[in-house]
């Protein structure tokens, strides 16, 4: 069963609220020159984005008109696309009953958000996401990615509840003239080829009502298991490599190290890339601001893991080396890429999490993300290992 509510009352939010705040702001300081050089990896960048996660209170989530500030700053750090994220919950990984029970998103609340992203002149991507047990639970093996089904019936039952929640997105995205939808985000058990129909009906149904782009957000190791490639617009990579590790205490990467294994890995998905003649999505890339951002960039940050910011803007560092590695050497360049992840506003739940968090906002991560948005080449990026940055906290409140 799968139920559509847009008229809940105000209620509870399921986080706690928080009236203390504490601001971070960080203040940049460059130590290098950036010469005037070729844009060359923006040349086949159409999307420079940022997922834009909803705060699940009215009053601070989208359509409540709290984020015009926001989409001003990432104009000016050059970003053109946003990502908004719609939830389903059900209840375990075998539930077949999804619900769109969440007082705080409604379609309306949808539309109006998407409406003034495009105000602000970004180019909407509409990401829906499913979220098992309320919050995901990856100790509990309650994870999206393990959804999935012992029988037929069970199975088809889910695609049809997902059907339900998918299209009148779908309708609305067309009707709001949004850029491009995902048919679904990290479900890596449900691109098993026994479900592979039910997908290709579910896009065949999407298609029939908007007429964007379509991708599928795969985990990036999974890649190569999605037979409905050819259905879709682009190959999406929700992009979270963990660096291998070489033995107990085994040394943290440097810069050229990371970078050479994020270009290994690049390479073998724009390989795919090119023998499905599809152009490749980085549909999310980031990483927390925590000691272990580098070997574990997926995990949600525990408040027991020291603050890095280092280590953060270690991670875009790599990327943007290795990306302008392989434009340089074979022209090849994602289509698109949205990092993970702004926030509508600070609320207490994304206040505590700021600081290890995966939030860039006003953090030194924030401008490699902008020279790599500039279309840097590797000998331009690497320069950028001399950024050097101080941070100022200033304790505020909100109230």
């Amino acid at each position: 069963m799968f139920v559509w509510n847009d008229s809940f009352p105000r209620s509870t939010p399921r986080r706690d609220p928080f009236f203390c705040r504490a601001g971070c702001s960080a203040v940049l300081l460059f130590a290098f020159a950036c010469s005037q050089g070729t844009d060359s990896l923006s040349s086949g960048l159409e999307f420079r984005g940022a997922a834009i996660a909803h705060v699940h209170r009215r009053g601070l989530g989208y359509g409540s008109g709290v984020t015009p500030a926001l989409y001003t700053h990432l104009k000016g750090l050059g970003y053109n696309s946003v990502q908004l994220n719609t939830f389903a919950y059900q209840a375990h990984n075998q539930s077949t009953e999804l619900f769109w029970n969440d007082p705080t998103l409604t379609l309306e609340d949808l539309a109006r958000e998407i409406q003034s992203a495009h105000r602000a002149g970004f180019r909407v991507f509409l990401k829906p996401h499913i979220w098992v047990g309320g919050y995901d639970s990856v100790a509990g093996g309650q994870w999206r990615n393990n959804i999935h089904f012992e029988n037929d019936d069970d199975a088809a039952r889910w695609f049809s509840a997902y059907r339900d929640f998918l299209l009148p997105q779908a309708r609305l995205a067309e009707r709001e003239g949004v850029a491009a939808f995902a048919v679904g985000t990290e479900l890596v058990q449900l691109t098993h080829p026994r479900y592979e129909a039910h997908w290709r009906e579910l896009i065949r149904d999407l298609r029939l009502l908007y007429h964007g782009k379509l991708t599928y957000a795969c985990e990036a190791w999974n890649a190569k298991n999605v037979p409905f490639w050819d259905e879709l617009d682009a190959i999406g990579l929700d992009f979270y490599y963990r660096y291998p590790e070489h033995g107990p205490g085994s040394p943290e990467p440097n810069l050229d190290q990371l970078a050479a294994y994020y270009e290994e890995l690049l390479r073998a998905h724009f390989d795919q890339a090119r023998a499905l003649h599809r152009p490749l999505w980085l549909t999310e890339v980031g990483f927390p601001s925590h000691e272990n951002a580098i070997r574990t960039p997926h995990a949600w940050p525990s408040p027991d893991l020291a603050v890095d910011l280092e280590r953060q803007s270690l991670g875009f560092l790599a990327l943007g080396q290795a990306l302008g590695m392989l434009e340089q050497q074979s022209g090849q360049a994602p289509q698109g890429i949205w990092v993970w992840k702004y926030t509508t506003a600070l609320d207490g739940y994304e206040q505590d999490a700021y600081a290890r968090g995966f939030n860039l906002r006003n953090k030194p991560a924030e401008l490699v993300v902008a020279r790599i948005f500039a279309g840097l080449a590797r000998s331009q990026v690497s320069t950028l290992r001399n950024v050097r940055y101080e941070t100022k906290r200033e304790d505020s409140e909100r109230r």
